[in-house]
């Protein structure tokens, strides 16, 4: 290194993206090669690095053959961005950064201390020193040198370097590790445990097998009076050590262990930090002093309701305000003091872009609460599993939220859920729950909305009406800043006052909107004439915005128009494929993007560029015309349907949006798969919403069996969701079924035959078509004989008995319905069929449904009790949903069999299993067993049996199903008679006996008949 002064005017920075700073200004150095070449010299400052390793670093096994001139172009291109003319003498004027040639390869030149990892391993190494006498000057150098690092080491290049450079890579993060516990070590001994835990909890989840981490938790722990806890983390790392690598902790971790237990004096803690401001003081004032204007009362407020809930009195708290307004910096703060104070913090920010992806907001916050058990109910919410038999979406909310409820029961947790204005129906819905909870543990519900995107009448009006009637939600409205504030805020980012006139007119133009009067700010600032530009300030935000964006060169502006269709966040490649420009072009453009600000890079495992502020993107967006937009999202389309990764919601919704500019059989492949997994999810509206939208481009396609499959596809599902939504009355149920069942039996075979002609059935059967069933049994029987293919044919045959045998029960005649539901057994016993959502159960099960009844019927009474009970088991394996409904079954078998306790006992189970399930229809089933039961019993038991009856069948009635309807009426004048009221029972068998006449039917007749007083012999 050169030995002259570097001051803060010349850096390069490893500790994170690799970039350099000359002469107090950014280099554009984009290409990632070329940034991993700055690397390769940095890290070795001031010695020569040879072409030889240059070479095998950059291309490793397969170098081109002109590798060697490839380089000298590199460093050649380097030297420019890096402001290093060859020509230039050294001396006074030279260039503060250096790339020499010098044999056998080159090094770089740079002052001392101009290195970022060369910083911070001189005030590590300083404050080491300083720990124990003057640990607050140890934390201030080390602070200062942990400033420096801007994420993982050579994050953006380490993929492209060879063995040297990533063994660099992991030499420069061990170097960040040790300057983090330092600084841990210089909280300690500043008398800070609660800030150790924290962050030691923070790091152990990157860290998990570093014993040093462990002991510093331990210790900060046990500092904090929390003894129990301190040895609980000690077995818990020595059974992770001990599974994970075999080996028992160290001496040091062993050592600490038993200084606990001995409780050595030698960990005492040494007396506390004194505190910041005038004992007593609010936090409020130092928040603000980190630039943070005219909000201390609304952080006041959240702080307050994080220390309750820290105190274990949670609750819910809803920010509003418009865009700008300060929301989102608000918020920050308050994550700050939580993180501070040890608080688990899991954040979700819903997508402005995507047509309300189902869950988006919570699937963010599961991914910040790792620790939380992936059990069912969260697979199903988080899109990785199917919801199976096992739930609804009530079921599937209150199983999620418990266990959030659980996490906090073990440590506090903030929750914050941002823009939620634009989240759909289900999370807003889950968050209601919630919050429900929330007051009884240690758990914060922070969300916030922009009011002028969130109408009375809309799904967030919903969400506030049900909190307002929850207890422990607090409310906060933010509003424009005041005149005196809004100086303040000009002040801060101009760095010089401007006069109160000129505060009070920008004032009265963005009506205190910090965002645009930040924005104001910069353009008078980066202003040749800041007079000028006080008097030319554009009226609106967006004109500001776009009065920054009208300076970008043209790539940097196709850029951010691409960006302001992939979304708030997307992925750098992504933008390169579809803003169709490449090579250098892409990086001297995305340079110039992120300088302007108006966009972020973001480091990870697949680099991201964010735009900080929605207000930017909306823009941008809203700037784009109709065809542009549509242009650019078919292109994104096309380009995320190559990609095997892609996010199905993402591919659907970029090609729905795509309008006539894409490949309409690849759109509607993209919505089924998405629609399938909202209907995973339970979200049926949007996968309603999907589907209809998939329909006008399945008319567009030409006809062919690709198309026919796809439209059975979608109508299959349409069916589903809309049987599921709107009950089995629906037309458009009926119409979409319809249509799924003559496109099935043309097509014979493929993954949606057997379920699209399973709904149907069902459909038809809960509907109470049995000529219906008839004629779809017959349909079947005609389609199965063209078929060759034997399994198809099986299948088939399973169904076609299984709806004959089921329509047959129904007519009351079970002496012929138990051949062909015995036949159904046997072609399809071991054959189950998946479905999207579970709303009809498994074909076997179903199959002895029917047969247990028409066996008792019939009165073999012992085999019916044996089919019952098989199905009643195979059902407890497929959930509560499927066990509810084989519960219900054999219930009314045993009021078909005159045993009222064995039917209030199936009755009981069968209506927790059902709320487990979520699923109304069989709640009310059980409850017709429970309550037929407990009638039938009389005494004590008896009591509200008939009320439970009649409920359970008004409920019945309002769902359009009428398979039951003689079961069911049967129940409801039994139940009657037994209490006494003889007019009611007659009223009801009456009803029973009209519901057979409509459907010709024998089912329970002589019983109906009995009741209603019209018996004949």
């Amino acid at each position: 290194m050169r030995g002259q002064a570097s001051g803060p005017d010349c850096l390069v920075r490893v500790l994170g993206p690799v970039s350099a700073v000359v002469d107090g200004e950014p280099c554009t150095v984009s290409s990632p090669v070329q940034r991993a070449l700055l690397a390769l010299l940095a890290t070795s400052p001031g010695r020569v690095v040879p072409v030889d390793r240059l070479i095998s670093e950059l291309w490793a096994e397969t170098p081109p053959d002109s590798a060697a001139s490839t380089v000298r172009v590199y460093v050649s291109r380097l030297r420019r961005a890096l402001g290093d003319a060859v020509d230039v003498e050294d001396g006074p004027g030279a260039p503060a950064l250096r790339i020499r040639r010098r044999a056998p390869g080159y090094l770089l030149e740079l002052p001392d201390g101009a290195l970022d990892a060369v910083q911070l391993g001189r005030l590590l190494d300083a404050a080491r020193g300083r720990t124990a006498t003057d640990p607050a000057a140890a934390l201030q150098m080390l602070d200062e040198g942990l400033a420096l690092v801007t994420g993982e080491p050579l994050a953006d290049v380490v993929h492209v370097l060879g063995p040297v450079g990533q063994a660099e890579a992991r030499r420069l993060s061990e170097l960040v590790l040790t300057a983090q516990e330092a600084r841990l070590q210089a909280l300690l001994a500043l008398g800070r445990p609660a800030d150790v835990v924290a962050e030691v909890q923070r790091l152990l989840a990157a860290h998990p097998l570093r014993e040093s981490l462990h002991g510093l938790g331990m210790l900060a722990l046990y500092r904090s009076g929390r003894q129990a806890e301190a040895l609980a983390a000690y077995e818990a790392v020595r059974r992770l050590l001990l599974e994970d690598l075999g080996v028992d902790p160290g001496t040091a971790l062993r050592r600490l262990h038993a200084q606990m237990l001995d409780q050595d004096p030698a960990l005492e803690a040494p007396a506390p930090e004194a505190p910041v401001g005038p004992a007593g003081g609010s936090s409020t004032a130092a928040v603000d002093g980190t630039g943070m204007i005219g909000r201390a009362e609304a952080l006041a407020d959240l702080l307050g309701a994080l220390h309750a809930a820290r105190a274990g009195s949670g609750g819910t708290w809803v920010v509003s305000g418009e865009a700008g307004i300060g929301k989102t910096r608000l918020l920050q703060e308050l994550v700050r003091a939580a993180v501070a104070g040890g608080t688990t913090v899991a954040l979700g920010r819903a997508r402005e872009t995507v047509d309300a992806t189902p869950y988006w907001l919570w699937g963010q916050v599961f991914r910040d609460l790792p620790d939380v058990p992936r059990d069912t109910a969260l697979g199903v919410l988080l899109g990785e599993a199917d919801s199976s038999a096992a739930l609804t979406r009530a079921a599937l909310h209150d199983s999620v939220a418990r266990s959030l409820v659980r996490r906090a029961q073990e440590g506090p947790v903030l929750l914050l859920l941002e823009d939620v204005h634009w989240a759909d129906e289900p999370s807003l819905a889950l968050l209601a729950l919630v919050a429900e909870h929330a007051p009884a543990v240690p758990l914060l519900v922070v969300c916030s909305f922009r009011v002028e995107d969130a109408p009375p009448g809309g799904h967030v009006g919903a969400l506030l009406a049900r909190l307002a009637r929850t207890p422990g939600v607090g409310r906060t409205t933010l509003v424009g800043l005041g005149d005196a504030e809004t100086r303040d805020l000009l002040t801060a980012r101009l760095g010089r006052p401007p006069s109160a006139e000129v505060a009070s007119a920008v004032r009265d133009l963005t009506a205190g909107n910090p965002f645009f009067l930040q924005e104001i700010a910069r353009l008078v600032r980066e202003s040749d004439d800041p007079e000028r530009a006080w008097r030319r300030v554009p009226r609106t935000v967006s004109d500001v915005l776009l009065h920054r964006v009208a300076r970008l060169p043209r790539n940097a502006r196709r850029l951010l128009d691409v960006a302001s269709v992939l979304g708030r966040e997307c992925d750098l490649g992504l933008l390169e494929d579809v803003s169709g420009i490449g090579g250098e072009e892409v990086d001297e453009g995305l340079a110039a993007a992120v300088q302007s600000g108006l966009v972020a890079e973001v480091d990870g495992v697949r680099p991201l560029l964010r735009f900080p502020h929605a207000l930017v993107r909306e823009t941008l967006y809203a700037e784009l015309g109709t065809r542009s937009r549509m242009r650019l999202h078919a292109e994104a389309g096309r380009v995320l349907a190559a990609r095997p990764d892609s996010d199905v919601d993402d591919l659907a919704w970029h090609l729905l949006a795509g309008g006539d500019l894409v490949d309409r059989e690849v759109a509607v492949a993209a919505v089924v798969a998405a629609a399938g997994r909202a209907m995973g999810q339970l979200a049926l509206e949007h996968a309603q919403d999907l589907l209809d939208r998939s329909l006008p481009l399945v008319a567009q396609l030409p006809a062919s069996e690709a198309r026919e499959r796809l439209e059975l596809a979608v109508q299959t599902r349409r069916g589903t969701v809309l049987a599921t939504r709107l009950g089995f009355a629906a037309p458009e149920a009926r119409a979409a079924l319809e249509r799924a069942q003559e496109l099935a039996l043309q097509l014979g075979t493929g993954s949606d035959v057997l379920p699209a002609l399973y709904r149907r059935y069902l459909w038809l059967l809960m509907s109470g078509d049995l000529p219906g069933v008839f004629a779809f049994a017959e349909a079947l029987v005609a389609r199965s004989s063209t078929l060759e293919d034997v399994a198809a044919r099986d299948r088939f045959g399973m169904l076609e008995h299984l709806a004959r045998g089921s329509a047959l029960w129904c007519l009351g005649d079970a002496v012929a319905a138990v051949p062909e539901l015995s036949r159904a057994l046997e072609l399809g016993a071991s054959s189950r069929v998946g479905m999207p959502v579970d709303a009809f159960g498994d074909p076997a099960v179903r199959a002895r449904m029917f047969l247990c009844h028409a066996l008792a019927s019939c009165g073999r009474t012992a085999e019916a009790k044996e089919v019952a009970d098989r199905m009643v088991g195979e059902a407890h394996q497929s959930g509560p949903g499927d066990a509810s409904d084989a519960l219900a079954t054999r219930g009314m078998m045993h009021v078909a069999l005159g045993e009222p306790e064995h039917a209030l006992a199936d009755g009981v189970e069968g209506r927790r299993l059902g709320r487990l399930a979520g699923a109304p229809l069989l709640e009310l089933f059980a409850a017709l067993n429970e309550g037929w039961g407990a009638g039938q019993l009389g005494g004590q038991r008896a009591d509200g049996a008939v009320e439970m009856v009649r409920a359970a069948v008004a409920g019945y009635e309002a769902t359009g199903t009428h398979m039951h309807d003689p079961i069911v009426y049967t129940m409801l004048a039994e139940t009657e008679q037994a209490a006494g009221e003889s007019g009611r029972a007659a009223d009801a068998a009456a009803a029973g006996l009209a519901a057979l006449a409509r459907a010709g039917s024998r089912l329970w007749r002589d019983r109906l008949e009995a009741l209603a007083g019209t018996r004949t012999t």
